[in-house]
Protein backbone atom coordinates (compact mmCIF):
# COMPACT_ATOMS: atom_id res chain seq x y z
CA UNK A 1 0.00 0.00 0.00
CA UNK A 2 2.91 2.17 0.90
CA UNK A 3 4.47 1.81 -2.92
CA UNK A 4 0.74 2.48 -4.13
CA UNK A 5 0.45 5.88 -2.17
CA UNK A 6 4.26 6.91 -3.12
CA UNK A 7 3.22 6.28 -6.97
CA UNK A 8 -0.12 8.38 -6.73
CA UNK A 9 1.49 11.42 -4.99
CA UNK A 10 4.36 11.41 -7.73
CA UNK A 11 1.67 11.34 -10.14
CA UNK A 12 -0.05 13.82 -8.53
CA UNK A 13 2.95 16.27 -8.18
CA UNK A 14 4.25 15.67 -11.63
CA UNK A 15 2.11 18.66 -13.10
CA UNK A 16 3.37 21.00 -10.40
CA UNK A 17 5.27 22.74 -13.18
CA UNK A 18 3.36 24.22 -15.59
CA UNK A 19 4.97 25.51 -19.61
CA UNK A 20 3.64 29.01 -20.99
CA UNK A 21 1.06 28.38 -23.82
CA UNK A 22 -0.06 24.75 -22.08
CA UNK A 23 -2.91 23.72 -20.18
CA UNK A 24 -2.23 22.90 -16.98
CA UNK A 25 -2.05 19.28 -16.36
CA UNK A 26 -4.85 17.37 -14.12
CA UNK A 27 -4.69 15.38 -10.96
CA UNK A 28 -4.92 11.86 -11.86
CA UNK A 29 -7.90 9.92 -10.01
CA UNK A 30 -6.46 7.56 -7.23
CA UNK A 31 -8.73 5.38 -5.21
CA UNK A 32 -9.27 5.79 -1.70
CA UNK A 33 -7.57 3.48 1.17
CA UNK A 34 -6.30 3.01 4.94
CA UNK A 35 -2.61 0.70 5.13
CA UNK A 36 -2.36 2.35 8.95
CA UNK A 37 -4.30 1.03 11.97
CA UNK A 38 -5.51 4.09 13.97
CA UNK A 39 -8.61 4.19 16.77
CA UNK A 40 -11.08 6.23 16.77
CA UNK A 41 -9.97 8.70 18.64
CA UNK A 42 -6.96 9.09 15.82
CA UNK A 43 -9.83 8.67 13.06
CA UNK A 44 -11.98 11.17 14.51
CA UNK A 45 -9.48 14.17 14.52
CA UNK A 46 -7.79 13.10 11.06
CA UNK A 47 -11.53 13.28 9.80
CA UNK A 48 -12.83 16.64 11.67
CA UNK A 49 -9.01 18.12 9.84
CA UNK A 50 -10.54 16.77 6.28
CA UNK A 51 -13.68 18.37 7.53
CA UNK A 52 -12.22 21.78 7.82
CA UNK A 53 -9.90 21.81 4.85
CA UNK A 54 -12.96 20.99 2.48
CA UNK A 55 -14.96 23.45 4.04
CA UNK A 56 -12.33 26.73 2.87
CA UNK A 57 -13.73 25.64 -0.87
CA UNK A 58 -16.05 23.53 -0.90
CA UNK A 59 -19.92 24.72 0.86
CA UNK A 60 -21.75 22.46 2.51
CA UNK A 61 -25.26 22.26 1.27
CA UNK A 62 -23.82 23.14 -1.95
CA UNK A 63 -21.57 19.94 -2.28
CA UNK A 64 -22.24 16.14 -2.82
CA UNK A 65 -19.14 13.93 -2.97
CA UNK A 66 -18.71 11.05 -3.73
CA UNK A 67 -16.72 8.65 -1.83
CA UNK A 68 -15.58 5.19 -1.51
CA UNK A 69 -17.48 2.18 -0.64
CA UNK A 70 -13.94 0.91 1.61
CA UNK A 71 -14.62 0.91 5.40
CA UNK A 72 -11.94 1.99 7.39
CA UNK A 73 -12.32 3.88 10.61
CA UNK A 74 -11.25 7.15 9.06
CA UNK A 75 -13.49 6.41 6.09
CA UNK A 76 -16.26 5.96 8.13
CA UNK A 77 -15.81 8.94 10.35
CA UNK A 78 -15.66 11.46 7.49
CA UNK A 79 -18.41 10.10 5.98
CA UNK A 80 -20.45 10.65 8.91
CA UNK A 81 -18.70 13.81 9.17
CA UNK A 82 -19.83 15.36 6.21
CA UNK A 83 -23.23 13.95 6.60
CA UNK A 84 -23.65 16.28 9.93
CA UNK A 85 -21.92 19.43 8.30
CA UNK A 86 -24.13 19.06 5.42
CA UNK A 87 -22.89 17.82 2.20
CA UNK A 88 -24.23 15.51 0.07
CA UNK A 89 -22.49 12.11 0.55
CA UNK A 90 -22.48 9.61 -2.08
CA UNK A 91 -21.01 6.05 -1.87
CA UNK A 92 -21.09 4.65 -4.85
CA UNK A 93 -18.60 4.48 -8.00
CA UNK A 94 -17.73 7.48 -9.15
CA UNK A 95 -18.34 6.88 -12.61
CA UNK A 96 -21.81 5.56 -11.48
CA UNK A 97 -23.12 8.85 -9.35
CA UNK A 98 -23.68 12.50 -9.98
CA UNK A 99 -21.17 14.44 -7.14
CA UNK A 100 -17.74 15.85 -7.12
CA UNK A 101 -15.19 12.32 -6.57
CA UNK A 102 -13.81 13.00 -3.05
CA UNK A 103 -11.07 10.43 -2.30
CA UNK A 104 -8.34 10.11 0.67
CA UNK A 105 -5.08 7.85 1.43
CA UNK A 106 -3.56 7.20 4.89
CA UNK A 107 -0.17 5.40 5.28
CA UNK A 108 2.59 4.75 7.48
CA UNK A 109 5.58 7.72 6.88
CA UNK A 110 8.09 6.93 9.65
CA UNK A 111 7.63 4.71 12.81
CA UNK A 112 5.32 6.80 15.00
CA UNK A 113 4.15 9.22 11.77
CA UNK A 114 1.58 8.74 8.97
CA UNK A 115 0.60 10.55 5.94
CA UNK A 116 -3.00 11.75 5.04
CA UNK A 117 -3.85 12.51 1.62
CA UNK A 118 -6.75 14.67 0.00
CA UNK A 119 -8.25 14.34 -3.56
CA UNK A 120 -11.19 16.34 -4.86
CA UNK A 121 -12.04 15.69 -8.36
CA UNK A 122 -9.17 16.07 -10.60
CA UNK A 123 -8.35 19.80 -9.66
CA UNK A 124 -7.16 19.45 -5.85
CA UNK A 125 -4.97 17.19 -3.65
CA UNK A 126 -4.03 18.10 -0.21
CA UNK A 127 -1.33 16.06 2.01
CA UNK A 128 -0.67 16.35 6.09
CA UNK A 129 2.03 14.38 8.37
CA UNK A 130 0.38 13.19 11.91
CA UNK A 131 2.44 12.32 14.98
CA UNK A 132 1.13 9.17 16.90
CA UNK A 133 1.44 10.02 20.72
CA UNK A 134 1.96 7.81 23.01
CA UNK A 135 -1.92 8.77 24.75
CA UNK A 136 -2.99 7.12 21.56
CA UNK A 137 -4.06 10.42 19.69
CA UNK A 138 -2.73 12.50 16.53
CA UNK A 139 -0.83 15.70 16.28
CA UNK A 140 -0.79 17.28 12.68
CA UNK A 141 2.45 18.24 11.90
CA UNK A 142 2.02 21.89 10.27
CA UNK A 143 -0.51 22.60 7.78
CA UNK A 144 -1.50 21.07 4.88
CA UNK A 145 0.39 21.03 1.57
CA UNK A 146 -2.23 21.83 -1.24
CA UNK A 147 -1.85 21.64 -4.94
CA UNK A 148 -4.57 23.03 -7.14
CA UNK A 149 -5.04 22.93 -11.09
CA UNK A 150 -7.05 25.86 -12.20
CA UNK A 151 -8.75 26.21 -15.76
Amino acid sequence: MRRLFVVALALALSGCATFPGRQAARIPAVGSGEAVQVNRKEASKIAGDILKLLKKDYGPGQTVFVVSKKNGPIGERLRGDLRSAGYGVSVAAPSAAPGTRLTYLADNYDPGRIVVGVGVGETFYAMRLYDLMPSGSVEGEGGWTVREVRP
